[in-house]
């Protein structure tokens, strides 16, 4: 028994990489691309902002009439007033919150189930690979946004809370698909071999060995996805089909919708540039991620 584990233990030793020096290589590689930095700066001040802008904002919120309705942008306040008065600058603040939890809660529930599947099919194979398979294949064809729609006219309570739920139940197979790719491969390389000649577990196997080599394609995977979770959500709200007690970019966007093309433009707009802008920081920096990590993933 002692033989195994001090065997076990060499085998991790020789095989496993310094994490230290890992990261060290890519954040070398990092600074190297500035559209990744510039991506990557625009994601930091997005989740600084947050995390910590409500903290910074010059009104709340919530606060109606703090300046006259439908204040264009630098009269009363830096980016104007809505409909009823509220400060834009502060409410664009506050559905930074909303719909980076959107997007991080949806990626999380994505990899979980991802993981789980692409890890049982990708170390297995045989019949339970082929079922697995092509449980992913149908969940694959599905259409993401008319189930959103659906799902959530049919639960109307806790409409943020279903969009979470749908999008990471319908956003996964792209990410197992991936991840069972580098498991067939990565199951057959001599220190996986190495492993299992000594007795280590298929748990330890995978944990320890397999899975932390196949990690680089799935952060870039899930890096990238979380502007498309953003998106769903904001579309779905711009349809008049998301949560009206979230304030949201998209619930700003949908309530500006009616003052588009009128002196109330900016209302709509403002949410609308912030959501792309959040969604080139993520790409950008997912780009660069992958050239980096030096993994060939394509983003869906």
């Amino acid at each position: 028994m002692n033989q195994v584990t001090k065997s076990e233990e060499e085998t991790d030793e020789v095989y496993e990489p310094s994490a230290a020096t890992q990261l060290f290589t890519v954040w070398r590689k990092l600074k190297a691309s500035k559209l990744a930095v510039f991506g990557g700066g625009i994601v930091l001040a997005v989740i600084l902002i947050a995390i910590f802008g409500v903290f910074v904002t010059p009104y709340d919120p919530g606060e109606m009439w703090v300046h006259k309705p439908l204040s264009p942008p630098f009269s009363e306040a830096i980016l104007g007033a809505d409909q009823w008065g509220r400060d834009m600058l502060s409410l664009l603040v506050l559905g930074a919150r909303v719909s980076l939890y959107v997007g991080f809660s949806a990626v999380l529930l994505e990899a979980a189930i991802g993981l789980t599947v692409g890890m049982i099919a990708g170390y297995f194979g045989g019949l339970i690979d082929e079922v697995l398979m092509r449980i992913t294949d149908v969940v694959l064809t599905l259409p993401t946004l008319m189930l959103l729609i659906i799902a959530v006219s049919m639960f109307q309570i806790g409409g943020l809370h279903v969009i979470i739920l749908v999008s990471g139940l319908l956003g996964w197979p792209f990410l197992a698909r991936v991840v069972r790719s580098e498991f067939l491969t990565l199951k057959e390389a001599t220190f996986v071999e190495a492993a299992r000649s000594v007795g280590v577990s298929n748990w330890r196997i995978i944990t320890r060995h397999i899975l932390p080599n196949a990690m680089a394609s799935v952060i870039v995977l899930l890096t990238m996805d979380i502007p498309w979770y953003i998106f769903y959500e904001a579309s779905l709200t711009f349809l008049g089909f998301g949560d009206p007690t979230a304030a949201s970019w998209g619930i700003l966007m949908e309530k500006g919708r009616p003052f588009l093309g009128t002196e109330g433009w900016w209302i709509a707009t403002f949410p609308g540039l912030a959501i792309l802008i959040t969604s080139l920081g993520f790409n950008l920096f997912g780009d660069g991620l992958r050239d980096a990590l030096d993994v060939t993933t394509r983003a869906r």
